[in-house]
């Protein structure tokens, strides 16, 4: 058998990029996948694993993570409103947290929310339409933490969860600022 053994392989448009979707064998015992741009120059993400039903399942939630542009789902109703509400709480998080200096313990604070029997797949695009990180906090599996990407690493982001925290409260989301110390 030649190296590398190619074990599963899919290109497709991802956030309108064209992107290479890779699991291959590179020696016995030995797996990669891999997503890359479609000219193999950038690479997004890199796994190693040691069996093949591990890369297979890497390659799934790959997959799954990173989709292809033509079966992202339509957002309606209540994950439209969260998206829209997700989106107008960043833009206020980040309008504030410009008017602060960024001193003080840098940290990881993000509004979160509550959101018990939604959706996680829907909750995940939601975010990701309106510029957010999201995972589940895993102390409880329907609280919901939405990174807003803050320039900052201190003062700033606190300032930035609190106002987006605040606002989607207003909005009538059981909402709290998630901290934790970097």
């Amino acid at each position: 058998m030649t190296y590398p053994n190619r074990i599963q392989q899919e290109r497709y448009t991802h956030q309108g990029r064209p992107v290479l979707l890779s699991a291959v064998e590179l020696s016995p015992g030995q797996f990669e996948i891999a997503l890359l741009s479609a000219d193999c120059e950038t690479e997004y993400v890199i796994l190693h694993s040691e069996s093949e039903a591990t890369v297979l399942s890497d390659f799934a939630h790959l997959r799954r993570t990173h989709r292809p542009d033509n079966e992202i789902p339509a957002l309606s109703g209540k994950y439209a409103a969260l998206r829209d509400s997700l989106r107008a709480a960043r833009a206020a998080g980040l309008a504030a947290a410009a008017r602060v200096p960024d001193g003080g313990t840098c940290n990881l604070d993000s509004p979160a929310i509550s959101l018990p029997r939604w959706r996680s797949a829907l909750v995940e695009e939601a975010a990701r339409q309106a510029g957010c990180g999201c995972y589940r906090w895993s102390t409880s599996g329907s609280v919901y933490v939405f990174p807003l990407h803050t320039p900052g690493q201190a003062n700033k982001r606190e300032t930035a969860a609190e106002t987006a925290t605040a606002y989607l409260q207003s909005q009538g989301y059981d909402a709290l600022t998630y901290s934790q110390i970097d």
